[in-house]
């Protein structure tokens, strides 16, 4: 009828393809631009009642066959996303829209079903699902605290390692900027000065300081700080950083360093001991007789 006439001509113009599966026959009657989606050549296109074997892949089978027993009996329109297998042996995403068609007695007469390949769309959509998932369990797994910041020096993400080595949730931080109240007061024109200087001249920058605990006490951190790259290579304004927990590293520095004045303070002792023995023994206990 018209309505198959208007479906040819819309899918040569919108490249999908459609289908026709009047109730009692095996199988649904399959348009060119179903072949041509799935590169099989169209009379070969299985008609048995066996065709879902052929067409779909097994784990989508029975849903999407149940999706249209249903249809046939509610009305309810079908629309879900299954595997097709092409003219290749691989599988193809395929958005499939179906509906009902009533006959001359107001009864379910047929399915007309529309097919669109989201293929690309849908393996784009699982990569970027796997690299994220990747991301994310590299942060949450990494001792180090990966964050995002704007220029302002906003937090706008940041890795949830934060809580082991802060005390802090990621969500606390985030939207938030690193402003005094949270670095100490020696080194917070330190940890400003590095910030601004990497976002002014895009170059990296490596900084030591000491940044306050949810619970009160300081934490020795040390920064690494550069721009980041948009997808296009460009350098942007905002920054990446990686922060590590240098606590053990900087009490090592210190007991190193008092252990070092303490053998310098006993060495200044000890040489002065020594230069008042010299000095004693090269002077004499008594004073000579005069003749």
């Amino acid at each position: 009828g018209h309505i198959q006439q208007d479906l040819t001509e819309a899918e040569q113009l919108a490249g999908f393809g459609h289908w026709h599966w009047v109730k009692g026959e095996p199988a649904p009657q399959w348009s060119k631009g179903v072949a041509r989606m799935l590169g099989i050549d169209e009379d070969k296109m299985p008609a048995g009642g066996d065709w879902y074997e052929h067409l779909v892949h097994p784990e989508d089978c029975d849903e999407l066959l149940s999706r249209f027993l249903d249809a046939f009996e509610t009305r309810e329109p079908v629309n879900c996303i299954t595997r097709f297998r092409s003219g290749t042996g691989d599988y193809r995403y395929i958005k499939t829209y179906a509906y009902t068609e009533m006959d001359a007695l107001d009864e379910i007469g047929a399915l007309i079903g529309l097919a669109e390949d989201v293929n690309e769309e849908i393996e784009a959509a699982e990569a970027l699902k796997s690299s994220e998932a990747k991301y994310r369990l590299m942060t949450e797994q990494a001792s180090d605290v990966v964050a995002h910041y704007d220029a302002e020096s906003r937090m706008m993400f940041i890795s949830p390692a934060i809580e082991n080595i802060l005390g802090r949730k990621t969500e606390e931080l985030l939207g938030q900027p690193v402003c005094a109240e949270m670095i100490h007061p020696d080194d917070y024109g330190k940890a400003r000065d590095a910030f601004v200087h990497c976002v002014s001249t895009g170059e990296p920058v490596q900084f030591d300081y000491r940044f306050l605990h949810k619970d009160g006490h300081y934490v020795w951190l040390e920064t690494n700080m550069r721009r980041a790259v948009s997808a296009d290579g460009k350098r942007m304004s905002e920054i990446i950083g990686v922060t590590r927990n240098i606590s053990e590293r900087k009490r090592y520095e210190i007991d190193l360093l008092d252990a070092r004045e303490r053998a310098e303070a006993a060495n200044r002792t000890k040489s002065r001991f020594l230069a008042n023995m010299s000095h004693e023994l090269r002077t004499p206990l008594c004073p000579p007789r005069s003749s």
